[in-house]
């Protein structure tokens, strides 16, 4: 009985602290009024910077773009690389049942990209610019083989 304290948080102590700090990087209500509230994208910018988003989203910004260049499509993009990227962080640290919910979690997005990479090739798509374009939360590197075929059975690919 004594010793169950020490046992306490052995399984998921470590995703736990990681959740915890996740928390704190939300989005406050004053920073999302600040950010409703700028004029232009070098005051967005500005605001941003000083969250955790700030890092991921700028530093993944092409350098040949000027401050005042800056597109929806890579802000999403980012944040949804970021949101990714930690999701696989607290699975690879969790253990079962919660990696496995996890990972059940990200089934939805995969089979999405599996969907939206198949009616890219039916459209004659090209597949590199498709993988560009794939839902970062549904990445698995499998995707990657999803190939072409030759005539129009599609039925194969499904």
């Amino acid at each position: 009985m004594a010793m169950d304290a020490a046992y306490v948080n052995m399984d998921d102590g470590v995703v736990e602290a990681i959740l915890r700090s996740l928390r704190k990087g939300i989005l406050t209500r004053d920073v999302y009024t600040q950010l409703k509230q700028t004029s232009n994208i070098s005051e967005f910018k500005l605001v941003l910077e000083d969250t955790d988003y700030g890092n991921a989203v700028f530093d993944n910004q092409n350098k040949d773009q000027s401050t005042n260049d800056f597109e929806v499509g890579l802000l999403r993009r980012a944040m949804k690389e970021k949101l990714a990227n930690e999701l696989k962080m607290m699975a690879s640290q969790a253990v079962y049942p919660l990696n496995e919910f996890i990972t059940r979690m990200m089934h939805g997005y995969q089979i999405d990209n599996v969907v939206f990479l198949i009616e890219g090739l039916k459209s004659g798509r090209n597949t590199a610019e498709l993988m560009n374009a794939v839902d970062p939360l549904g990445y698995f590197p499998e995707l990657k083989y999803v190939q072409p075929l030759e005539g129009d059975d599609y039925a194969g690919l499904y």
